[in-house]
């Protein structure tokens, strides 16, 4: 009896155990990634998505406001460039919110934070991007007009890591120059990829995450610093080419891109800002002046006289850039992030290319996709994966869950702006499903009981008369 007590205690952790791990696995799947998923979202028109990604850690405790500039639609005599903001993820560190936009145009998204040593604040941006237009010829020759417009005038000026009356800068410009804008311009390009290495290491501590600074600016070289050592990386090249300009004349400003590329722009009467390449690679595939911005997202352009990083913070805390590239999707954890923030589609425009405005929200173990549009005043959140979707009418200031197949994501949309839509405590969680394969140990335990039950229970019988027998021809005895 005791044996058959074991078996079937046997049996019965086998079951529970089984039902065990089925909900381990239920529960952790949320948290598993693979590196071999494309972090490009596939679309199904001319529009590419991409993520932003930026990672930092406190070395100290402070309470910091961080500021990262926000890529905005561009129109300029080289491109048109239409870029829509579909989602900011936010860290759920994040006190509060906000955006502003500054006298260049650039839009900045501000966020304030009390931070102990070694938290992490990170964002995620989902933009997605199309080119309209592109136009790559310019005059053959261009003079140098009388007088520039007010908005121009501020980018000839000298500012932080821009020294315009450095002595050396002075004297390289004056011999550059030419009587014709173009052909300066040129000059100065041709000077700068011709004479400046590319620094390989200060870009790998930038991207490897060893990084420990309190201000982006300080990591960053003062030109005069790279004219005189010859080597520089993009963003202190485009600083470089920027000052020879104004020195020389010609108003000019630094452009970045979404993965942190920089290279120059400058005004030409009669035709607007142009882009100019600064980090040429041999040999050359495109004209250096103009360069071609058919595969850009404009982040940031520098905003009059002083440098800017596309992203900065105050106080001047130390801090570690921990990542600016999302890799792979094992760097995104979504229960690290609170607050989504949002620029809704429009819903025609959305239903014509569901693809070109829809965000990840789970990468494992399938990519489950996400959508903010707008139809009148209405605001409709989209959850989808492949051909299966669902939507839902959204209710402002409380919170909002929509269900789909085995997850519940839930948020609290407030408006910020007529622009931008946050949605509050995001969280994506997995329901209670009923999975099938749960009732295999099932089906397999209970006859195995009921059989060996039925089998000591026999056994147990026919050693008890047994037992009995004996005992009467004992007393018999």
């Amino acid at each position: 009896m005791r044996k058959s007590r074991s078996f079937a205690l046997a049996l019965l952790q086998f079951f529970v155990v089984s039902l065990f791990f089925q909900s381990i696995q239920t529960s952790a799947s949320l948290n598993q990634r693979t590196s071999t998923q494309t972090l490009v979202t596939p679309t199904d028109g001319s529009f590419s998505l991409q993520p932003i990604y930026l990672r930092l850690q406190a070395e100290e405790d402070s309470n910091v406001t961080f500021w990262e500039s926000i890529p905005q639609n561009l129109s300029d005599h080289v491109a048109t460039i239409n870029v829509n903001v579909l989602s900011i993820f936010v860290s759920t560190s994040a006190e509060k919110a906000d955006f502003y936009r500054d006298a260049a145009g650039n839009l900045w998204l501000s966020v304030t934070c009390a931070l102990k040593t070694g938290d992490y604040f990170g964002t995620l941006a989902w933009v997605s991007r199309e080119i309209t237009a592109e136009n790559l010829t310019i005059p053959d020759i261009t003079s140098f007009p009388q007088d520039y417009p007010d908005d121009v005038k501020p980018f000839l000026r000298p500012g932080n890591k821009i020294p315009t009356e450095d002595a050396a800068i002075k004297q390289i410009a004056q011999s550059l120059s030419s009587q014709d804008m173009i052909q300066t311009v040129k000059n100065v390009l041709d000077f700068v990829n011709s004479t400046q290495s590319y620094d390989r290491e200060k870009v790998r501590i930038l991207m490897n995450g060893t990084l420990s600074t309190s201000d982006m600016l300080d990591f960053i070289n003062d030109p005069s610093v790279s004219l005189r050592t010859n080597i520089s990386f993009c963003f202190e090249r485009a600083l470089l080419a920027t000052t020879i300009l104004r020195a020389a004349g010609v108003p000019s400003r630094t452009f970045t891109n979404d993965d942190l590329k920089s290279w120059i722009q400058v005004w030409l009467p009669q035709t607007g800002w142009v882009a100019g390449e600064v980090l040429c690679i041999s040999p050359h595939t495109q004209p250096l002046f103009p360069r071609s911005l058919s595969v850009s997202i404009p982040r940031m352009i520098q905003n009059s006289c002083d440098a800017m990083f596309p992203f900065t913070w105050l106080p001047k805390t130390k801090m570690r850039v921990a990542n600016l590239t999302l890799t792979n999707p094992e760097e995104f954890d979504i229960n690290e992030y609170g607050t989504v923030l949002c620029q809704p589609t429009d819903s025609e425009t959305y239903e014509s290319n569901p693809g070109g405005f829809s965000f990840p929200i789970i990468f494992e173990p399938d990519i489950i996709q996400a959508s903010l549009t707008f139809n009148d005043s209405d605001l409709i959140f989209h959850v989808s994966k492949g051909k299966q979707s669902t939507s839902r009418k959204l209710t402002l200031g409380v919170m909002n869950d929509i269900n789909f197949e085995d997850l519940r994501v839930s948020f609290t949309p407030v408006r910020l702006n007529h622009i931008i839509v946050s949605l509050n405590s995001f969280s994506v969680q997995k329901t209670q499903s009923f999975d099938y394969r749960i009732i295999v140990p099932l089906f397999i335990a209970v006859p195995v009981l009921l059989a060996v039950t039925y089998y000591w229970r026999r056994k147990r019988g026919k050693a008890s008369l047994h037992d009995r027998g004996n005992l009467i021809s004992s007393e018999k005895t």
